[in-house]
């Protein structure tokens, strides 16, 4: 294979769950048979476990992963360099994270001031976007982000939305019953969904807040009381300290990480993720593309999704509207057609997305 066929895929991180981590999975089964694909992590580097990584302070993780990267790079065949991580000099830069000053302003206070790693990942972030040819944002959120703090490199923003598995997220005509049964849900009932690693940035405890207020309004005629299932990672004694002072201890379960969700989101009325900032969450887009409505807020990229009433509802998470919410909730989950939801989500495959990646691959090898 000739060596401008490589495709080096940069992710500090390898292995979790987290959407950048997925993505290099992800563009290694898109890419394997075009390209030789060699995934750079930590562990690739080696850089997983030794010494150094244990005494160093973890802001300094980054810097050396960059270093070690490069280094690499320069001593390796040439090829197309995607990185998916702050810091390494590359072909293309994918701002799956975001713009991290954008998520600054987002958290405020002052605590973040006296983290280091909050002064280097902006640094880190331009060194990328300035050495990169093209710089891919997966939504028009992200653009405008990027645009907004690194206003020099404006004109080489693209925008490559992310795709979702249609051969495993989509919308199967089945019994919503049957479904629950296979997943330990009761088969009545309203229940709300909740996804996603890092609990306190994703909304877990808005998304508490907004079922406090629902169950406080008490129960209406032909609407039952939700459950909210909680899947992914996090410190669920925080979490459950914060529903028991908001009493809805007994309407909360915790299910820990989980793999092949389509069940989940086929079997649930409702996905509420009311996060602060989300650059394109995956969990939206295959909630969405399940024909699953979708509670989200205007911080997350994968809102573009909506563009159907009954597809969900956008709101504040700092000052949810609780009564637009009830309205929303009260009429669309009753009317929503689950496969027009699905059918809505045709533009967002990762067909489509292989697609952009391949045209931009070879536009850059062109140059």
């Amino acid at each position: 294979m000739p060596a401008d066929t490589r495709l080096y895929i940069l992710r500090r991180v390898s292995g979790g769950h987290g959407g950048a981590e997925l993505a290099v999975q992800r563009f290694g089964r898109m890419f394997g048979d075009e390209y030789q694909v060699v995934p750079l992590s930590d562990r690739t580097l080696g850089l997983q476990g030794d010494l150094a990584r244990r005494v160093l302070p973890r802001w300094w993780r980054p810097i050396r992963y960059a270093k070690r990267a490069d280094a690499y790079l320069r001593a390796e065949a040439p090829g197309i360099v995607l990185s998916l991580e702050r810091g390494p000099a590359c072909t293309i830069y994918r701002a799956g994270d975001g713009a991290h000053r954008r998520w600054l302003e987002i958290k405020g206070g002052l605590g973040h001031w006296f983290n280091p790693l909050h002064w280097i990942l902006p640094v880190l972030e331009n060194r990328s976007i300035a050495k990169a040819v093209v710089v891919v944002a997966n939504s028009e959120m992200v653009r405008r982000d990027l645009a907004r703090f690194h206003p020099a490199c404006e004109s080489k923003i693209r925008v490559i939305r992310s795709g979702v598995d249609s051969s495993q997220f989509c919308w199967r005509e089945e019994d919503a019953r049957d479904t629950r049964g296979r997943i330990g849900w009761t088969a009545d009932g309203e229940h709300w969904l909740f996804v996603g690693s890092g609990w306190e940035r994703k909304g877990l405890a808005v998304a508490l807040r907004l079922l406090s207020h629902r169950l406080r309004r008490g129960p209406q005629v032909g609407t039952p009381s939700p459950m909210l299932h909680v899947v992914g990672s996090g410190r669920p004694k925080r979490f459950q300290s914060l529903a028991a002072r908001l009493g809805v201890s007994a309407a909360v379960e915790f299910h820990g990480p989980k793999r092949g969700l389509q069940d989940w989101y086929s079997a649930a009325d409702l996905m509420v993720l009311p996060t602060a900032y989300d650059p394109c969450s995956n969990a939206t887009l295959e909630a969405l593309a399940c024909g699953c409505p979708v509670v989200t807020t205007k911080s997350n990229g994968a809102a573009e999704a909506i563009t159907i009433s009954e597809a969900g509802l956008t709101i504040d998470a700092d000052r949810p509207d609780f009564q637009r919410l009830d309205e929303w909730l009260d009429e669309s989950l009753k009317r929503a057609d689950r496969s027009r939801i699905a059918k809505s989500m045709a533009a967002w495959t990762q067909d489509r997305e292989r697609g952009e990646y391949e045209s931009l691959f070879e536009e850059v090898r062109c140059q």
